[in-house]
């Protein structure tokens, strides 16, 4: 009996798989193809608005900032100011300590004073002099002595006045004032801190910097294709990264003439002026400008990642019918950020693959000349 239980078990498990292995033969390999294509990841054309854009991002820069610094040497005694702070023209920012310039300032007072005494003194001998010399009571040397005596006090109180005047110039230098209005920016410097003032061989301590924040501008680097799109007094737009709801209108003012090397590539600098400001825009910080191209409304388009190139640089999709998939020439136009225009070659609804197909899937190659 057991026999033939396992007899029994035998036959039916080679029927089952002589049945099973009927079926996996008689499966149609064109069933697994069109699986497949359906498999392929696809996008349909639409009918969209496209607008072409440059996008590049700067900082935002004042168009007037100056460097502040100290006309001399000098210890840093009281700072006036404070960073971000409002300032006019001629107001106090700095004060340096003036002890010794102040004595130097007392010392040539004293000295003019000195000298202006002895300029009065040859006056008086020279005139009386000359009123004996007329009466005969005097001597033409002495007179000539005189005279001279006299010129050499108008020098002498000359050098002296100019000296005066260099004193009185040095201790006003001591009180460091804003070269024009605007906001104090970049102030790095500690009360205390000794500097260095500007001279012939020495470009001096930086203070700070004042900005004129009425007039700011950004300047970013375009690619030599990029640029050929800019003129002057286009107008872009301007969003900042920590503004989420301010936007901006900007003219370009300044294309460059040349163009320079950054990172082994052609680039031209070009200026954007903000038309108008606002009081969260700040030197500094990142702005993304966005240059208008070109525009074309209800167009066919698809996303980028569709479109594909061959040898000759010549664009391409892969077109999606019932048969498979097939290499479809088309012309383009317009593209933004995430789609482009296809003038010729597409309807609205064409399916095309995301990806290069599997070459199974691939049929004869059509072009935009025939019918999608």
């Amino acid at each position: 009996m057991k026999n033939i239980i396992i007899f029994v078990v035998l036959i039916a498990g080679l029927g089952f798989g002589s049945y099973t292995l009927f079926f996996v033969l008689k499966k149609d390999p064109e069933s697994d193809r069109l699986e497949t294509i359906e498999e392929v990841r696809t996008v349909s054309a639409k009918i969209e608005d496209v607008k072409e854009e440059i996008v590049t991002s700067a900082e935002v820069r004042p168009i007037v900032e100056t460097e502040v610094k100290a006309e001399i040497n000098g210890r840093i005694i009281r700072i006036l100011v404070e960073d971000g702070q409002k300032v006019e023209r001629g107001q106090p920012l700095v004060e340096l300590d003036r002890t010794q310039l102040q004595a130097r300032l007392q010392e040539a007072e004293r000295s003019s004073e000195a000298y202006k005494l002895r300029l009065e003194q040859a006056e008086r001998a020279y005139q009386r002099l000359e009123v004996l010399r007329a009466e005969g009571f005097a001597n033409e040397a002495d007179f000539l002595d005189a005279k001279t005596r006299l010129d050499l006090a108008k020098i002498d109180l000359e050098i002296r006045e100019t000296r005066l005047a260099d004193a009185r110039e040095n201790y006003q230098r001591t009180t460091v004032v804003a070269p024009h209005d605007g906001i104090v920016i970049d102030l790095r410097i500690n009360e205390g801190q000794v500097i260095n003032g500007v001279s012939s061989n020495n470009s001096g301590t930086k203070l700070m910097s004042v900005a004129d924040l009425t007039l700011m501008y950004l300047e970013a680097n375009l690619g030599e294709l990029e640029v050929s799109d800019v003129f002057l007094g286009k107008m872009v737009q301007v969003t900042f990264d920590s503004i989420e709801d301010l936007e901006l209108d900007a003219r370009v003012t300044q294309i460059a003439a040349s163009a320079q090397r950054d990172r082994n590539r052609p680039v031209f600098p070009v200026r954007f002026t903000l038309s108008a400001t606002d009081a969260r825009v700040k030197p500094g910080i990142s702005g993304e400008i966005t240059v208008p191209v070109a525009e074309v409304s209800e167009a066919v388009t698809i996303p980028i990642s569709c479109l594909f190139f061959d040898e000759d640089d010549e664009p391409f999709v892969y077109l999606k019918s019932e048969s498979g998939f097939s290499e479809h020439d088309v012309e383009i136009g317009l593209k933004d950020m995430q789609r482009i225009e296809i003038k010729r070659g597409l309807d609205e609804g064409d399916m095309v693959s995301r990806a290069r197909p599997p070459k199974d899937t691939m049929v004869e190659k059509s072009s935009e000349g025939e019918e999608s």
